[in-house]
């Protein structure tokens, strides 16, 4: 199903994000705080397990997010033989270029905005909102 914000919310793809985390990509949210989170996600169709599970989404987005640019920083895709950021979440992480752009523009404007980063690292702001507030920053 599709999500507002443009990004494409999937089982598939909020394990993906899980998985990275797991997997090190992430350094504000620790492995065993992942594999609590995951436990909370449920088939929950109900307006409370909704809204539950796409906070955890726009959590798990802005951990990532913010690791991402750490990442891109140290040029780490370049130690993975990638020539960007891009090609590197399309191939390691099934990101569609689509997406990884989205993902790789968000990480950018948000280094030039601490206070949106950070409300949105604390899940002051959802990742629609954090959407919004970037493309309207030129």
């Amino acid at each position: 199903m599709a999500c507002s914000t443009g990004f494409l919310l999937s089982k598939k793809s909020l394990l993906t994000i899980v998985f990275l985390s797991v997997t090190g990509y992430t350094s504000s949210m620790s492995a065993d705080t992942v594999s609590l989170e995951l436990e909370t996600i449920t088939s929950d169709p109900s307006s409370r397990g909704l809204r539950a599970n796409l906070a955890l989404f726009d959590r798990c987005l802005a951990s990532i997010v913010r690791d991402l640019s750490v990442f891109d920083r140290q040029a780490g895709w370049g130690i993975d033989g990638y020539k960007s950021l891009n090609s590197w979440l399309c191939h390691e992480t099934w990101r569609s270029p689509g997406d990884a752009h989205r993902i790789i523009q968000l990480m950018r404007q948000l280094r030039s905005l601490p206070v949106t980063e950070e409300a949105f690292a604390t899940g002051t702001l959802a990742a629609s909102q954090a959407l919004i507030i970037t493309a309207n920053v030129n």
